[in-house]
């Protein structure tokens, strides 16, 4: 049964939130019963019910599906209900009504899952079969793996983007593998086509990635990045890797086709560009020396002149005032504890 949604959390006990959802169990399949999957996602229906419809066909999907919605009218609560009535679920699917914000959904659905290993994916991400059994894999070959991530898929016209080439040729930003974090505030994007196998890596993409559970006795996503986010798994790879290690896997593959919905844009999207990513670097690398600090600043500068040629004014405007902000009052954040926050009526 469904309960109706009350997007304001109550209260249970100091720091402890009550969030309305509904849980339905599985009815049919043999799911990877230690997999927890998350979810979060903001009024995309249509990207929702084709992940979902995608992962009913997995040979082996997570025991448990874990929908934190953060739209506040449980209108995606009900198309849900209204869509397991006609299925035979082969995993638990759980449907939340969390706060809104990226690493705050997360975060919910962090406390309610239960798997051992905790699969996050966006909702226009599809995984291809055998993706969760990969990464489990992965993770059982060694208890100090902190966090697996998929393999984009690329198209086969896929090129690296304009700005990305006059980086590289004017040498602002240096040539490192992709999913490697940089002392200037870099990270390449996925280039290249996937590996067979699994390698390290600094940074895992926000899209599709997992960690192990006992990661989250130390680590929550951090509160300072809000709304629709930027940088924020870029952030929380680098803090986990301080003390687990990282990989990519080659066999896990997942397509991402990055709905244009929702998004921000304009103004805002330049401003938190150039605001998080300089508390990324100086969180992580407080000791860059000039020439890393030369290449971090001469790269944004290279943002704001191709933002103009391009008149892209909102964004650049959006990218100048942010910056002022970090040269004369740097954003600066500190991390509660991490507990448990909030737990399913």
């Amino acid at each position: 049964m469904t309960a109706r949604m009350n997007p304001a959390a109550v209260t249970a006990s100091p720091g402890l939130f009550r969030l309305s959802g509904w849980r339905r169990a599985r009815i049919t399949g043999q799911p990877l019963d230690d997999c927890s999957l998350i979810v979060p996602t903001l009024r995309r229906h249509e990207d929702i019910l084709a992940l979902l419809t995608h992962l009913t066909k997995e040979p082996e999907p997570p025991g448990e599906l874990v929908i934190v919605d953060g739209a506040g009218d449980g209108q995606l609560g009900l198309v849900l209900d209204r869509w397991a009535m006609d299925v035979s679920l082969p995993f638990d699917l759980v449907y939340v009504e969390g706060p809104r914000g990226l690493t705050l959904q997360r975060n919910v659905g962090i406390d309610v899952s239960h798997g051992q290993f905790v699969f996050f994916l966006d909702d226009d991400a599809l995984p291809l079969e055998g993706y969760f059994r990969a990464i489990r894999t992965a993770f059982l070959t060694s208890p100090s793996i902190g966090g697996v991530c998929g393999s984009l898929v690329l198209p086969p016209s896929a090129r690296l983007p304009y700005r990305w080439r006059l980086r590289f040729a004017l040498r602002i930003v240096p040539r490192i593998r992709p999913f490697a974090y940089h002392p200037s505030g870099t990270s390449v994007p996925p280039i290249l086509a996937p590996q067979a196998g699994t390698r390290p890596v600094d940074i895992m993409p926000g899209c599709a990635f997992a960690l192990r559970r006992e990661v989250f006795l130390q680590h929550r996503f951090s509160a300072f990045f809000t709304g629709y986010s930027y940088g924020e798994d870029v952030e929380m790879s680098l803090r986990v890797g301080k003390t687990w290690r990282l990989l990519c896997c080659g066999e896990a593959l997942v397509i991402h086709r990055q709905a244009p919905t929702n998004r921000l844009h304009g103004f805002r999207k330049g401003r938190m560009e150039m605001l998080n990513r300089h508390f990324i670097w100086k969180r992580h690398v407080p000791h860059p020396g000039r020439i890393n600090q030369f290449r971090f600043w001469a790269d944004a500068a290279l943002v704001v002149a191709l933002d103009l040629l391009s008149a892209r004014f909102a964004h650049s405007a959006g990218m100048i005032v942010a910056a002022g902000r970090c040269v004369f009052n740097e954003p600066t954040f500190e991390e509660g504890p991490a507990a448990l926050e909030y737990e399913l009526v």
